[in-house]
């Protein structure tokens, strides 16, 4: 579910929390923690939705017999002894108005609104206006706004705060109207009145009419100036938030919090520090704002060093720096700071799990996932849906989908979270027909997919090439208006079209969409290009994804890896010159095992593992073993078989052997077994242009094994070639070769950093000498002059060792750098050459 949230880490009941900074996500995740601005009504005035119920006025029994029973069962209730303190009830002579709305409060409060229904509504209940407000309040908590609203309509007799809590049960909902409708019927209204519906109308980004209201306020406490300038902030208008911050007539710390909490919102780091600093008094959520402000704008380092000053850290710091180094990409050091949490005693809550659980998926690390696993067992966490589904993921992404499901199949409380993190898995796994069958069976048991749900499914079509049902999937998503398309569904689309290879379909959507489309739209079309070699819809793709992120990497490799995939081989080092002096860096490839409770990490070229002789002995065995299978990596040759095939040529291949990897798109109109060691005159008859692809392709392994090999097969190919194509006159012949400049050998190990690559520099180190010696003897076959007058043909060098510096050039201190370098020798003819367009590849 990653594609939900903005840390890959909370994997699924994410439909209301996609892409959240983490101020917010630490809120929504945290039941028991609130930042202070977001809940100041519960600190200075009685929660209107909590179990207690104040109506500004206190119901006393006289009898003190009775008055004896209340408190033991106001006691029971509060310890959660709820049995108990029904039992004490039906044992009592005598029950006063407190009596019954002490028990049905301390239904209430243990989640049980069945029983005290049940009780309410008896015939010898005693009820007032208080028992009443309590049951609307419990079916707000419970999420019964209709019952609640129906509730609330019977009432007898109200008071403000029975007001007060429909209002704000309309509020929690969302339904802003109504709870406006519902102020102005008010007969009376007090400062919590004011202060709910300010909040609700700002919240909702309402914040005119927000400060209007505000502005009318008969009278104002500090939670009404903290209130608004909380909405402020949150609706982007900061610097009107400062001014009514400035007007204060008194302040307190929810206040101060609110306004840095603001400027941390809003990008502006360092007045927020500077407040922060400035602050006559600080509590832990002063500290945590600080914290998350810094990680929401990825100032991972400011937030540790605050983190480590800060004097009492709560589970909420913790927290928030776990999160932090998640999204930050630092699981490891995640994985360290829960360790350090548990160490200091901190019990772990429910967005802790969750955020650590990320972690694991993202390391794939089953062994620490099952020890966390173990842990939550043990505490009231376990069946929590957010809990259950970040498992479910975390199971899923280290592989292990068979316990994912049965994590599924045992799930005590199967809500729509886990239905949706039951999709995300079998989709990242590839199983689009399971997806697509959970989902029905999601249906038929009445649960609605909502946007996370669409956003799986067609995950899942895209990874396994369901096209036609993805886009039906997709065109339901648009016709249920209940449900807001969002940019992962777009992105979906654009990547279920552009893996089929509809990359034209593809951007034509881009182009109708009403909005500007984010950088995952594009990145999906890019990547498709890529993997289809479409040069000109990926160009297009990458300079729009430049536009959104000027600074990724990845965009630049990509368009270069299109480029060379088509032999464009002087767009790619254009490509790849303009990232270098961008100062962009593509980070290494990395990899890792775990073998024997020991994690075994590789980055590309690295040989510093203690048995690198060993593993690289077994790579070069497999390599052979996958030619003596037949497996010929030509992935350069489809894409020009491709590529001259679109353009309408007539394509004719000669090799020692058939390509069993090739799909039907990349084969030949003709194919003949020809061993072009020995000249062949019949290959260069009655065609126009000649493409000599490098023979013996492999890895260093493979290169380092057969040195005579390759150069005595590739030498007499190219020397065959030039034969050919002088007697039977060709056009045009593109000779792709590869020429190896080594920078150090072990004899002579280069420690430098700045290596320059020159032409005069083409002549390879020992023990290098294949590649590089005969691509020394082709060009000084071409540049002797015999062969091309002879031929009355011009010869243009394309690709010499300096234009070739695109390609990555690998550096180890202290071992070897090697640098792969392909480049192109075009001859083109003076005479109007052949009538035929045939072209022949080797």
């Amino acid at each position: 579910m990653l594609a939900f949230f903005w840390l890959p880490i909370t994997l699924a009941h994410v439909s209301k929390t996609a892409k959240l900074p983490v101020l917010t996500i630490v809120q929504t995740l945290l039941p028991n923690v609130k930042l202070p601005w977001l809940h100041h009504c519960n600190l200075y005035h009685p929660n209107v939705i909590s179990s207690k119920i104040s109506t500004g006025e206190r119901d006393h029994s006289l009898d003190q017999n009775v008055a004896w029973s209340n408190w033991q069962i106001t006691k029971l209730s509060r310890e959660g002894k709820i049995a108990e303190a029904r039992k004490l009830f039906d044992r009592m002579p005598d029950r006063d108005v407190v009596t019954w709305t002490t028990v049905i409060s301390g239904y209430i409060k243990c989640g049980m609104m069945k029983e005290a229904r049940i009780l309410f509504d008896k015939g010898d209940a005693r009820k007032n206006v208080v028992t009443w407000t309590a049951m609307i309040a419990g079916y707000i908590r419970s999420n019964q706004i209709l019952e609640a609203e129906k509730l609330f309509s019977q009432m007898p007799d109200r008071n403000v705060v029975s007001w007060n809590t429909m209002i704000s049960g309309y509020a929690q909902f969302n339904q802003i109207d109504s709870a406006f409708h519902l102020f102005e019927r008010m007969p009376e209204r007090n400062v919590v009145s004011w202060n709910t519906i300010v909040t609700a109308l700002a919240q909702s980004g309402r914040i005119d009419e927000a400060r209007c209201h505000f502005d009318l306020m008969p009278e104002r406490d500090v939670i009404s100036w903290t209130a608004m300038i909380a909405g402020l902030s949150q609706n982007g208008r900061i610097d009107e938030a400062r001014e009514l911050f400035d007007k204060m007539p008194e302040r307190n710390v929810v206040s101060w919090n609110a306004m840095i909490t603001g400027y941390a919102q809003n990008l502006r780091l360092d007045e927020a520090l500077d407040l922060f600093e400035r602050m006559p008094e600080r509590d832990v959520p002063s500290w945590n704002t600080m914290i998350t402000g810094f990680i929401q704008n990825g100032n991972l380092r400011r937030a540790r060093k605050l983190f480590n000053e800060m004097p009492g850290k709560n589970v909420v710091s913790w927290t928030a720096m776990i999160t932090g180094n998640v999204q930050d990409g630092h699981s490891e050091e995640a994985l360290k700071t829960f360790s350090g949490m548990q160490i200091e005693g901190i019990k772990p809550n429910q967005g802790t799990f969750v955020s650590i659980l990320g972690a694991c998926s993202n390391l794939a690390g089953l062994g620490e996932g099952k020890q966390i696993h173990q842990i939550i067992s043990k505490t009231m966490y376990q069946n929590s849906a957010f809990v259950e589904s970040a498992l479910i993921s975390m199971y899923s992404k280290c592989g292990e989908i068979g316990i994912a499901r049965e994590m599924f199949d045992r799930s005590s409380q199967r809500d729509l979270v886990s239905w949706n993190s039951m999709v995300a898995a079998y989709a990242h796994h590839g199983y689009g027909r399971k997806a697509i069958h959970l989902v029905e069976e999601m249906q038929e048991l009445g649960f609605k997919p909502d946007d996370v749900t669409y956003v799986g499914l067609l995950s899942a079509c895209s990874h396994s090439g369901l096209v036609d049902e993805g886009l039906k999937y997709f065109d339901e998503l648009v016709r249920d208006g209940s449900v807001k398309v969002r940019e992962d569904h777009y992105a979906c689309l654009v990547d279920l079209c552009g893996r089929a290879g509809r990359l034209e379909e593809a951007f034509d959507f881009i182009e109708r969409l009403g909005i500007k489309p984010s950088a995952c739209v594009w990145g999906a079309l890019l990547g498709a290009c890529n993997v289809h070699g479409n040069v000109k819809i990926g160009k297009l793709a990458a300079n729009r994804l430049l536009d959104v992120e000027p600074r990724n990497a990845g965009t630049y490799l990509l368009l270069s890896n299109i480029y060379a995939s088509t032999g464009r081989w002087r767009e790619a080092a254009k490509v790849r010159l303009k990232m270098k002096d961008k100062g962009l860096k593509k980070q290494p490839g990395c990899s890792w095992i775990e073998v024997g409770s020991r994690v075994h990490v590789f980055v590309v070229g690295d040989k510093s593992h203690s048995q690198a002789k060993l593993i690289y002995s077994l790579l070069r065995d497999l390599h052979v073993k996958m030619k003596k299978a037949g497996y010929v990596p030509r992935a350069g040759a489809s894409h020009i078989v491709k590529s001259l095939k679109s353009e309408g040529h007539y394509i004719i291949a000669f090799d020692l052997k058939k390509n069993e990897h090739m799909t039907g798109d990349m084969l030949c109109h003709e194919f003949h077994l020809v061993d072009l060691r020995v000249m062949k005159l019949k290959v260069t008859s009655g065609v126009d242009h000649v493409f000599n692809l490098v023979a013996d392709m492999g890895g260093m392994g493979f290169i380092q094994s057969n040195h005579s090999v390759i150069m005595y097969n590739n030498t007499m190919i190219s020397i065959n070639m030039l034969g050919a194509v002088k007697i039977n006159r060709v056009k045009r012949l593109a000779l792709l070769d590869l020429c190896l400049q080594v920078t150090s050998t072990p004899e002579f190990k280069q420690l430098e950093t700045n290596v320059s690559l020159k032409e005069s520099k083409a002549w390879p180190a020992e023990p290098q000498d294949a590649y590089g010696l005969e691509k020394l003897v082709t060009e000084e076959l071409c540049n002797s002059g015999s062969t091309p007058r002879t031929l009355g043909l011009s010869v243009e060098l394309e690709g010499s060792i300096t234009s070739m510096s695109f390609l990555e050039h690998g550096k180890i201190n202290a071992g070897y750098s090697v640098k792969l370098m392909p480049r192109l020798v075009f001859w083109k003819s003076k005479s109007p050459g052949a009538k035929r367009n045939r072209m022949i590849i080797q």
